[in-house]
């Protein structure tokens, strides 16, 4: 676009954006937008069907400050009850001079420590001193950690929840006009990289854009509008081909009652159906007095399709579990024949190491025993005579005669193979010999 010259930018009008596909699906809400001006109020209730938008009803409430609050009060009551909007909160848009907006950038700093980051620094981002102050944020996608910051001083919140509370109207929400415009471009997807939006004002002309090197840019300029175009579009270092044009044509067509100020039909926008786009709101959570019955409507809708797709998944799983049964009782009959015979081998080897370790340790034994044997030959010469050897697997019992036992028992503790040697019977003499009965332990062998 050219910067001095906006009627250019705008020879081939900007096509209004439909909402369509899933979020056409999820788009059933209603608003009421109040837009604080100088001297009036000006109103607008929005009703968002997957069919489209219609502006149900307008009302300007004039000199509203002289005027008793009760009196408008009913008016705006009147209008919500027309339309069977009783529980509808109001979306308050603030005067621009009310909120001080600010955009930061935290790269890299993680969700949920966003929230500490900002408070540490938001002494320093208003000009308001050591007045209270009341704060909003919300992340800009896509803009590398960049934030939008809103922030009134409590006074203001005050003196306006005061006034609508005596007007008998709930309030939902407080937002200003950064804010306002850049969720309702969200409703229909997101808008183009790089634009530029301008309406009138009260003191000039209101102008929106957004760009790669700025993510918001939102001011009222009291200049010709080719001036001030101009102005926004350097700020925004704009391509001659960038998109500029009325913000009304960046919004979803409405039908029903025509003539509402655009900065008012955005506002609305973005409080009809919050779930889809990124609001701001500089009321507490706790101070807002109302909530309109369609946020209730994607909860079910979301609630109904996780509902489906558990079922979906559940169904899917079981189908599978009985698939896969099928297949494992198949495999298992075709190599069920191999299984067993692999059993009957395991079965054989194990008898047949069973049978040659029976076969080793007789070998063993008897190889243990002739050693048993030489050894007491050695240990037991003549004049000893044995008359009955009996060898065990951890003793030998020796029946015998000699001239003197009892040397006997310290000759076989004396050998490697014994230890332990004892009588076992008392030793009795005969025939000029002693008759004994020995026990010796077998000594363990290496």
């Amino acid at each position: 676009m050219t910067a001095a010259d906006p009627t250019t930018a705008t020879a081939e009008p900007h096509a209004s954006p439909v909402i369509t596909g899933w979020r056409k699906a999820l788009g059933f809400g209603s608003a009421l937008a109040i837009a604080v001006g100088p001297r009036d109020l000006q109103v607008l209730l929005l009703l968002v069907r997957p069919g489209g938008v219609r502006i149900a009803a307008t009302e300007t409430i004039e000199n509203y400050a002289a005027t008793p609050a009760a009196e408008w009060g009913s008016r705006i009551r009147r209008l919500l009850q027309q339309h069977d909007q009783r529980a509808l909160g109001a979306t308050v848009l603030l005067p621009r001079s009310e909120v001080s907006v600010r955009q930061i950038a935290m790269p890299g700093v993680a969700q949920k420590d966003l929230a500490p980051a900002i408070a540490l620094q938001l002494d320093t981002l208003h000009p308001y001193g050591e007045q209270d102050a009341v704060s909003a944020w919300r992340a800009l996608p896509g803009r590398n950690g960049a934030l939008l910051i809103g922030i009134a001083r409590q006074t203001t919140i005050d003196h306006f929840c005061a006034l609508f509370a005596e007007a008998g109207v709930p309030v939902g929400g407080f937002t200003f006009h950064a804010a306002a415009v850049h969720s309702a471009l969200r409703l229909t997807g997101a808008p183009p990289a790089a634009f530029l939006a301008y309406g009138d004002s009260a003191f000039g002309h209101e102008l929106y854009g957004e760009s790669p090197s700025r993510p918001i840019f939102s001011a009222d300029i009291d200049l010709p509008l080719d001036r001030a175009v101009g102005l926004a579009a350097s700020e925004l270092r704009l391509d001659d081909g960038a998109p500029a044009g009325a913000l009304q044509d960046f919004l979803p067509a409405a039908g029903g009652e025509a003539g509402s100020d655009a900065l008012l039909y955005a506002t609305a926008l973005g409080a009809a159906c919050p779930w889809l786009t990124s609001a701001v709101n500089l009321l507490p959570p706790e101070r807002r007095t109302a909530r309109t019955r369609p946020w209730l409507i994607p909860t079910i809708v979301l609630g109904v399709l996780v509902a489906m797709a558990a079922m979906a998944l559940l169904f899917a799983g079981s189908v599978m579990d009985r698939r896969y049964l099928d297949r494992l009782h198949v495999e298992i009959a075709r190599v069920e024949p191999l299984a067993s015979r692999a059993a009957a081998l395991d079965r054989k080897t194990a008898e047949t190491r069973a049978r040659t370790a029976l076969l080793d340790g007789f070998a063993r034994q008897t190889h243990a025993s002739l050693d048993v044997l030489n050894e007491l030959t050695r240990l037991l010469a003549p004049p000893v005579w044995i008359s009955s050897t009996e060898i065990y697997p951890d003793s030998v019992v020796l029946t015998g005669e000699a001239p003197e036992a009892e040397p006997l028992l310290k000759l076989l503790n004396s050998s490697r193979l014994f230890q332990g040697a004892e009588f076992v019977t008392s030793v009795t003499k005969a025939n000029g010999a002693e008759q004994f009965r020995i026990k010796a332990l077998r000594r363990a062998q290496p």
